[in-house]
């Protein structure tokens, strides 16, 4: 789902949050005196892909924060004061492949590699993101969590 379509802003709206559009975003960089974009934190993930999906009615926040893929679902609550829940899901410190991006970090390759990293990373996060809330809604459908995973409540 585009982050700028209606669906999805009203979907935000529903968890209580309200998006600032572009001159906002504009005049809040200038003022803060942030003019370039490439200077990121040290606490701002390498990548991120955000996904709202409506089957599940959730939306997906995949990050990479310091060679860790980290999965944030956020689900609609009827009970909360917030009215939604925020859990986060890594893979456990045992699994093999919650040091994937350790090893794809430390690996120099070919140029021609070193040309397509960035798009490598992008599917390998993408893939471990599936394969990491796959096995949350397992969990979540059991009522046990898979061992292979982590799942912490944020909200």
């Amino acid at each position: 789902m585009n982050p700028d379509s209606d669906e999805f802003v009203q979907f935000l709206r529903t968890l209580g949050v309200e998006m600032e559009d572009k001159a906002q975003s504009i005049e809040r960089e200038r003022t803060s005196g942030r003019h370039q974009r490439s200077e990121r934190s040290l606490d701002e993930p390498e990548v991120t892909i955000l996904r709202y999906a409506e089957e599940d009615e959730a939306l997906y926040h995949l990050s990479l924060a310091h060679t860790t893929p980290q999965l944030r679902v956020v689900l609609p609550d009827t009970q909360g004061q917030l009215k939604f829940l925020i859990y986060l899901i890594q893979f456990s410190e045992h699994h093999p492949l919650a040091s994937v991006f350790t090893q794809f970090a430390r690996y120099r390759g070919s140029h021609a590699f070193e040309q397509k990293r960035k798009t490598a990373q992008q599917h390998l996060l993408a893939a471990l993101g599936e394969i990491m809330k796959d096995l949350f809604w397992e969990g979540v459908d059991v009522s046990e969590i898979p061992p292979e995973i982590t799942v912490e409540e944020l909200l």
